[in-house]
Parts: C-alpha cells; sequence; structure tokens
C-alpha cells in the first residue's frame, strides 16, 4: 500500500542519514 511503501521509504532515509552521521565524508 502507499503507506507501506512510504513507511519502508522512511526507514531507509533515517538508514542513510545516520550513514552520514557515521561517516560525514559520504556527502562528498
Amino acid at each position: 500500500t502507499e503507506i507501506e511503501d512510504f513507511g519502508l521509504l522512511y526507514l531507509d532515509e533515517m538508514e542513510v542519514i545516520g550513514n552520514i552521521h557515521e561517516n560525514p565524508e559520504l556527502l562528498k
């Protein structure tokens, strides 16, 4: 469903943000 897809996208974004916080060089 759209809500489930949104939830998965949200979790992916949280994971990406967490990775950037741990590895700031990923922003380059």
